[in-house]
């Protein structure tokens, strides 16, 4: 299924309910370098743990809190 679909690591999904059908379909996929572009302005390159989360805390604030 993963084949035909063309579905595999960094893909993203979209599961829809169509009356007594699931419907499931491929939106995107992901690639490191497009989360690492988002999470940070510099070139990628290797991050502690502590570095990525203090991104990843900082583009949720960025976008999903009011000020």
């Amino acid at each position: 299924m993963r084949r035909k679909l063309g579905i595999g690591p960094g893909s993203t999904i979209a599961w829809e309910l169509d009356n007594d059908r699931v419907v499931v379909r491929r939106v995107g996929v992901h690639r490191s370098e497009a989360i690492h572009s988002i999470l940070f302005d510099d070139e990628p390159k290797r991050k502690t743990l502590a570095e990525l989360k203090a991104g990843i805390t900082k583009h949720l604030r960025r976008h999903y809190t009011s000020d």
